[in-house]
């Protein structure tokens, strides 16, 4: 990766950037359940901080190609709104 402004350091961290992103990227995928399926998060359309009132969140499933031989988890998002358990009947 060459430097984005010219200055080495910036170089440094962008090198370094890079290698947390994959390597956290890896760590990831090294969350297996039984076999060769691979547990990721879902994805949210706000990614923390405060909702506002109103405010729609989106989640979907993890989407993202799985290394090889391996897939990523499938399956229904349960969440809920006021702290009940969405599986549970009336949930």
């Amino acid at each position: 990766m060459g430097n984005s402004n010219g200055n080495a350091t910036t170089g440094e961290i962008d090198w370094m950037k890079d290698w947390l992103t994959q390597r956290l990227n890896w760590i990831d995928d090294q969350n297996f359940g039984t076999g060769t399926t691979i547990f990721r998060p879902p994805n949210f359309s706000n990614y923390g901080g405060n909702v506002g009132s109103g405010s729609q969140l989106t989640i979907t499933p993890y989407t993202g190609t799985a290394p090889v031989g391996y897939s990523y988890a499938t399956g229904t998002i349960y969440y809920t709104t006021n702290g009940t358990d969405p599986r549970a009947v009336g949930g």
